[in-house]
């Protein structure tokens, strides 16, 4: 996944998975985030980013997005929010709801 810049988010017009976390002490995070890999190295034709709240830029961003908890995973789809997915979630759950941002 590449990392997302705050300046950057508003420009995504995806489709985009965004995955915000906290890369040393969020347990929850540390569970989600392999799914997150696995599902974007099957998926063709979506994006994947992801945001460390524990820097100045991802704090920034999370701020911006009312983001409350983490980790929270972004869908985009033609510049607009489509759903943010609070926690954690298997992967079977998590691939359709990506897959359903490759669905007009």
């Amino acid at each position: 996944m590449k990392t997302l810049k705050h300046k950057d988010f508003d420009a995504l017009q995806g489709p985009a998975v965004v995955f915000v976390h906290a890369e040393s002490w969020c347990h929850a995070c540390k569970t989600m985030k392999p799914v997150v890999e696995k599902i974007e190295a099957e998926t063709k034709g979506v994006q994947f980013f992801q945001v460390d709240t524990e820097t100045d830029d991802g704090s920034d961003l999370a701020d911006a997005e009312d983001i409350m908890s983490i980790p929270t995973t972004l869908l985009v789809k033609g510049g607009e929010l489509v759903e943010a997915i609070v926690g954690l979630l298997s992967e079977a759950k998590f691939r359709k709801r990506v897959q359903a941002l490759l669905k007009d």
